[in-house]
């Protein structure tokens, strides 16, 4: 019961943390913004604020050789109250489930593991097709992350059942998919073709992450 304890615990403290520091990014980003605004552009006449003031990512070689750094820090960088609590959600849900079966340093691990993993297949299809890099050159926010935790946990625990209004229990391996064909939708549809392509990069290699362990 002790150890059971310990372990909700565990990852209650390590979600909270991944939350926390993407609440401050998101803060810290906001706060940048307003100041700039209220102050006409005289923060942005110091510091360049293009890509949520140099955390964002980018698909181009030239932008990403300025901002190294972004390749991490893109993964906890939103712009919008609603993009963020949509992933703090969905992390906080699928996050929980996986720590009670691995533990949080994996949970952490997958988290920065599946961003990179988003941010790779992000770089490499939009630059190897033309028609995936829209109006965009930034990229940004935890979704890749959170789809790797997503993926994982519906790999080890498939059958586990969240109730959804208008459709009732729905097990995690249905509501997983659904995600993906929604991405997978989404790149003809040109409104965020990098972001979809991340999505599904991370939600690949949280799958393959759970599979070459079973």
């Amino acid at each position: 019961m002790f150890e059971q304890m310990k372990g909700i615990l565990a990852a209650g403290s390590m979600l909270r943390r991944l939350v926390l520091v993407n609440g401050m990014v998101l803060l810290l980003v906001t706060t940048l913004d307003a100041v700039d605004r209220l102050t006409g552009g005289s923060l942005s006449a110091v510091w360049p604020s293009d890509g949520a003031w140099l955390l964002a990512t980018s698909w181009k070689l030239e932008v990403l050789a300025s901002r190294p750094w972004s390749v991490v820090t893109h993964m906890f960088t939103h712009q919008g109250i609603w993009h963020f609590a949509m992933n703090m959600l969905l992390l906080t849900w699928m996050g929980r489930l996986y720590h009670a079966e691995v533990g949080s340093r994996r949970l952490l691990s997958t988290y920065l593991a599946g961003g990179l993993a988003g941010f790779l297949a992000y770089f490499v299809l939009t630059n190897g097709f033309k028609p995936l890099q829209g109006e965009s050159t930034f990229a940004l926010g935890a979704s890749a992350s959170v789809m790797a935790v997503f993926g994982a946990a519906a790999t080890l625990r498939p059958e586990s059942r969240f109730n959804l209004i208008l459709f009732g229990p729905v097990a995690l391996k249905h509501l997983f998919w659904g995600y993906l064909v929604l991405d997978y939708f989404g790149l003809s549809q040109g409104a965020n073709p990098g972001g979809n392509v991340a999505h599904l990069g991370g939600a690949l290699f949280g799958v393959l992450l759970v599979k070459q362990d079973m």
